[in-house]
This record gives C-alpha cells, sequence and structure tokens, in this order.
C-alpha cells in the first residue's frame, strides 16, 4: 500500500492550461483549406499520433481514443495496426463508409473531416458525450472547434445568449439536443454527426440504444464474468498508450471497480486521488467513513499494492464564490454546481502535478453496473408479484421500521402515484420566477422528455435509467472541456463504455437486486476481483463535500453582492428571482444540522442561481464589449 497526503494548501498551476484541441474554419464552395485547421497538442501525446492528417483526399481532424482498434483494423485491411495512428484508422473508415463511419467507431472522440471531392465538412460526436464539435455557420463558411471557449476566441460568431438553455440549466432540465447557451452556435449532439454543403445540413443519427434489446445468461455466474470482462476491456481500451494511469476516486462501488479493474490490466503502479474533507471545519452528523473516505480507500490500496493513494483537502485559499469567474472563463457556459466543481479544484491540480493529462473516474456507474435494482418493484407490484416486493422490502431495510416505511415510499408508492410536474416541486431546487416558468413552457418540456421535476422515478426502470444516461450527457462536454481548460486534464469514463452500457440495460433486472441485496451485480463483481468486503459490502453513502455550509458561508457576502449585480442585468433578472435569493440570505441557517435540512434550496437554489447568473452577466459584458470593439476577432 503506497499512501500520501498533499499538503493543505498547496499552489495549484491552472491557468491558461493547453489541452489537446482542433478548431478551424472551411468556405463550403471554395474549398476547404487545411492550413485553417489550428491543433493543439498537449506535450505528452506520442509522436506520430497527430490530430490533422492531410491527404489529397481532403483533410481529417480527430480529438480522443478509438477502442475496438484490432477489430476496425481488420475490417479495413489494416496490416499493422498498432503501428497506425487512431486519425489513419479515421480517415480510412470514412473513406471506406462515408458518413456511416462513425457507426462503426468505438471510443470517446470529436472528428471534423473535409472532402474534397463532395465539397462537404463532416463533423462527429461521440456516444458518451465526453466529446463534440461546436461550430457556427455563417452563409457558406462554417467555423468549428471542440470547444466553446476556442470557438468564441477564433471567430466572429455573435455571443448572443440562448435564453432558453440558460432557463433550462438553472432548471435542471437536460436536453440530449444540439442546443448551447449561444443563438447561433449548435453542438454535434452525443452519437450523432452533421454533414455540411454548400446547399443543406443533413443531420445522422448514427447510434440509438436499443431498449427493447436482452441479454439472457446460463447462470447468475455468467453475468458477472460477462460484466467484469467488458470492465477490464473499457479500462484496457481508455489506458493505451498511458505510462502511468491517475484514477480521481472515492471508496464508493463506481470508484472500486475501476481501481480492480486498472489493478488487473496493468502490472504498473497507478496513482489513485481522493478528495476528503477540511476536517477543521464543521460537518454535518455522519458515520466517520462517510464524512470522510480516507480509511476506506486505504483498506482497498491494502488490497492492491499496486494502487497510490493521495488524499487532497481543499487548499487553504480556495475560492468558494459560486459566481467564480473562473469556471465561466475555462469554458465560456455556465456551471450551476460550481462550489461541488471548487471541492474537487485542488485535486484537480494534485493530479496534473502528478504528471495526469487523462484520468479515469466512476462517473455513470449508477446507471449501469452499480445500479441498485429498486426500481423493479412498481413494475413487480403491477404484474401481481406483490409477496415478492413485500419480500425485497423487508430483507432490504435490514430490520429497519424506518427504513422500510422509507423504502416503501420512495420505491413502490411514490413511483405508482406518478410524477408531479408542477412548480411547487420545480421551486425546491430552481432559483427561476414563476413568469420565466411559463414563458419558456418549461414544465410542459419537462413532461414531453419525462424529466420530472419531483424526481420521481419512472414505472419502467430500463426507460428512467436511460433518459437518466442522455439527460447526463447532455451537459457532459463542458463539463470536460472546463477540466481541459483549467487543469490539462482529459476525463475518461469507464463505466459508461458503450459495450458496457448495452450489457447494463439488456441484463435481467434481478442481476441488480435480488433477496434485498442492491447493487447485486456490482458486489458480486467487487468481491471476486479481491475487493475488499469493507468496500464491496459497505451500505453508507460517501458524503462528498461535508463542510459545504462553511464554504457557502465564507461566500455569503460575495453572493449578497453578485445578485445585486444580477439585477441590473436585462436577462438574470428576468428569469431568476433574486428577491427569494436575498430572503434566502437573510434567513441562514444558524449551523450545519439545520442546513443540511435545507441543503437543496441553499446548493441548488441558492448558489446555483447565482453560478448561472454569473455566466449570464459575463455574457452580457462579453457582448458589450465585443461590439465596441468589432473587427478585432481573429480570423
Amino acid at each position: 500500500m503506497n499512501v500520501a497526503m498533499a499538503r493543505h494548501g498547496s499552489p495549484v498551476a491552472h491557468r491558461d492550461v493547453q489541452a489537446e484541441s482542433f478548431s478551424g474554419w472551411v468556405n463550403l464552395r471554395d474549398g476547404g483549406d487545411p492550413a485553417v485547421i489550428r491543433d493543439q497538442t498537449h506535450a505528452t501525446r506520442k509522436t506520430g499520433d497527430p490530430l490533422l492528417l492531410r491527404c489529397p483526399e481532403g483533410w481529417v481532424a480527430f480529438y480522443g481514443r478509438l477502442d475496438a482498434r484490432a477489430c476496425l483494423a481488420r475490417a479495413l485491411g489494416v496490416q499493422n495496426e498498432p503501428a497506425t495512428p487512431d486519425v489513419e484508422l479515421v480517415r480510412l473508415a470514412l473513406d471506406k463508409w462515408q458518413e456511416n463511419a462513425p457507426r462503426h467507431l468505438l471510443g470517446d472522440f470529436a472528428i471534423a473531416a473535409w472532402s474534397e471531392r463532395e465539397k462537404s465538412l463532416l463533423l462527429a460526436a461521440d456516444v458518451s458525450g465526453l466529446n463534440t464539435v461546436y461550430s457556427w455557420r455563417n452563409g457558406d463558411r462554417i467555423y468549428f472547434a471542440t470547444s466553446l471557449r476556442d470557438l468564441l476566441r477564433e471567430s466572429p460568431v455573435p455571443l448572443d445568449l440562448n435564453e432558453q438553455y440558460v432557463a433550462d440549466c438553472i432548471a435542471m432540465n437536460l436536453e440530449d439536443n444540439d442546443a448551447t447557451p449561444y443563438q447561433q452556435i449548435r453542438k454535434v449532439a452525443a452519437g450523432t454527426c452533421v454533414v455540411a454543403s454548400a446547399g443543406r445540413d443533413r443531420v445522422v443519427k448514427y447510434h440509438r440504444y436499443d431498449i427493447e434489446h436482452r441479454i439472457r445468461l446460463a447462470n447468475d455466474n455468467e453475468y458477472v464474468e460477462a460484466a467484469w470482462e467488458l470492465l477490464q476491456r473499457a479500462v484496457r481500451d481508455r489506458t493505451r498508450g498511458l505510462n502511468t494511469v491517475h484514477i480521481m476516486g472515492s471508496s464508493g462501488l463506481d470508484s472500486a471497480a475501476v481501481a480492480a479493474a486498472t489493478a488487473a490490466v496493468h502490472s504498473k503502479p497507478f496513482e489513485y486521488i481522493t478528495a476528503i474533507p477540511d476536517l477543521a471545519l464543521p460537518t454535518i452528523p455522519l458515520h466517520p467513513t462517510q464524512r470522510n473516505e480516507q480509511h476506506l480507500v486505504e483498506v482497498m490500496a491494502h488490497a492492491f499494492p499496486a494502487m497510490r493513494a493521495t488524499f487532497v483537502p481543499p487548499a487553504a485559499d480556495q475560492n468558494w464564490d459560486p459566481g467564480w469567474p473562473e469556471h465561466v472563463q475555462a469554458n465560456y457556459a455556465p456551471h450551476r454546481t460550481a462550489v461541488h466543481v471548487a471541492w474537487f479544484h485542488n485535486a484537480c491540480g494534485t493530479a496534473a502535478q502528478l504528471g495526469a493529462n487523462t484520468f479515469l473516474g466512476g462517473a455513470g456507474g449508477n446507471m449501469t453496473l452499480t445500479w441498485d435494482g429498486w426500481r423493479r418493484l412498481p413494475a413487480l407490484f403491477l404484474s401481481g408479484h406483490r409477496g415478492e416486493v413485500i419480500l425485497e422490502l423487508l430483507k432490504g431495510c435490514g430490520g429497519s421500521p424506518r427504513r422500510f416505511a422509507g423504502l416503501t415510499w420512495r420505491e413502490l408508492i411514490r413511483p405508482l402515484l406518478g410524477p408531479r410536474y408542477d412548480y411547487r416541486s420545480l421551486e425546491k431546487y430552481a432559483g427561476l420566477r414563476r413568469q420565466a416558468v411559463d414563458e419558456f413552457d418549461l414544465l410542459s418540456r419537462m413532461r414531453a422528455t419525462g424529466n420530472d421535476p419531483s424526481f420521481v422515478r419512472s414505472l419502467d426502470n430500463r426507460v428512467w435509467r436511460l433518459q437518466t444516461l442522455l439527460r447526463g450527457r447532455a451537459r457532459r462536454t463542458e463539463l470536460t472541456n472546463m477540466h481541459r481548460s483549467l487543469y490539462g486534464l482529459t476525463q475518461s469514463t469507464p463505466l459508461l463504455d458503450q459495450r458496457l452500457v448495452e450489457f447494463c440495460l439488456a441484463i435481467p433486472e434481478d442481476q441488480y437486486l435480488r433477496n434485498g441485496n442492491y447493487r447485486w451485480l456490482a458486489r458480486r463483481l467487487l468481491l471476486a476481483a479481491g475487493v475488499p468486503a469493507a468496500v464491496a459490502e459497505n451500505r453508507r453513502f460517501g458524503y462528498q463535500h461535508p463542510e459545504w455550509f462553511a464554504h457557502l458561508t465564507e461566500s455569503r457576502p460575495a453572493m449578497r453582492d453578485q445578485i445585486a449585480r444580477l439585477r441590473s442585468s436585462p436577462l438574470a433578472s428576468r428569469l431568476i428571482d433574486t428577491d427569494r435569493l436575498d430572503r434566502m440570505l437573510d434567513s441562514w441557517p444558524k449551523n450545519p444540522v439545520a442546513a443540511e435540512r435545507l441543503r437543496s434550496e441553499l446548493g441548488s437554489v441558492l448558489a446555483g442561481s447565482v453560478a448561472v447568473g454569473a455566466f449570464v452577466q459575463w455574457a452580457e459584458n462579453g457582448l458589450r464589449a465585443r461590439s465596441a470593439v468589432a473587427g478585432q476577432i481573429r480570423d
């Protein structure tokens, strides 16, 4: 076991980090000059694996990573797959399958490709939502980039805000589409490619999850073995070519699965960075392993000698203001969870100091490998298996009447009553004015997409899981690009691997919940992979950022000032109920216990609204500044 503690308050270099990206423009009538492609290549990218490939047929710009390369190479007739860069495989795939090429590609990637013969530009995004291409079409000229920041810095695109997008961001109404915070800018939606020519743009949806697909194996053990094989494959693909693997993880089942698979497929030591609280500050009352996950991570590191654990508290000089400009300037997009992101700031900086340019994480596991299985109960109940439902609830509550009542209400009765698409449910976590909710028809649009503001689970748990996965990927690119901009880090998510997601959606629901043992698939897999029972069988959720109230209290004066500024913003004052935010500051809780009962209101309504409002004000100021210096944008 190797354990280290990052020094509290140690400085972290993170400003103006140059991460891998590409950007450029083409004229669809005159042709695409590859000289206009600008690529920023990370210093650690291996020689001979370029972002841009020029060829007689045009050019291909590729950012990201291809998986299942050997299978793709065979389909393309490539003899020396290990020596062939990803971008060359993409070029060959485009030559063979044209606009259908992305459906033959696995991985996390963004693609821009110019066809000289067709005089067309193809832009493609991966299925997971980690990477995309943003674009602005001005007549026959298209500007494009893998980040909003690059596109806005390198083109004269108008800064006019997409007001509906901003309102949706405050309401957490995440739609899996091509919308961005700016009216004139589109992004390529996940699992989609766009083919632009002088006459028109065509959108090709190259991937859809098949919710009707089912997988049946011979016995329970085979499901565990199949899931373990897919997880190892996902980690192996994502760590190809890395000298050292870095994981940003906790003691939860998601992170433990990534650590176990990394230990299984790599013989060399790997770094495991865990954010821990500043225990000098008051926290809410919690079990010690919930408040601070360090002990359980150390238990896991003891089981995997190659795992080098580093524990990182927040920096002493961390800015906890939800309207912190650095978050906005990192990607020119709103982030309503800015305070939560700030809690990981020092941990991300530490990962960069340890030499990471890519880190693995456990994001997405709750809907895939570590799905708890409880949402199958309403369907079982309606199908007449009521005895089985009661048995699962009784065994799952561990003999606690209080837990039995809570489980029965949350997982059975409430879903059977149905969702509530009403303002009262929405206002519990969104600081929108009632007039803004009506103006943008928020509740009707949430009903249309199944995004229930009361967070009631759908009776069809597979549909609910898929809807949650699709909403999650809708804004994933913006967060990914913020990591790249602030720290030079690229996030990689094995538990959102397309192959693993499709498997987890297709297997029987009783693999996740059996005899009250929820997350049964993950627990069996972890125990078989050597994860200690203290971690694999742990039923207590780790509580990230348990000292949140102390940090939010520190930023209270800054929030007061920011709310006053929002009143002068034309859009923010129209969308955000600033009077309500002021009342929340005036009736501040006296201690963390009282604050925890109001965490949704303080963390989501107050801090979330301030964060999005700060972005709106920043964009409005930028629009005025750009108007004053028209013509100075680089072209």
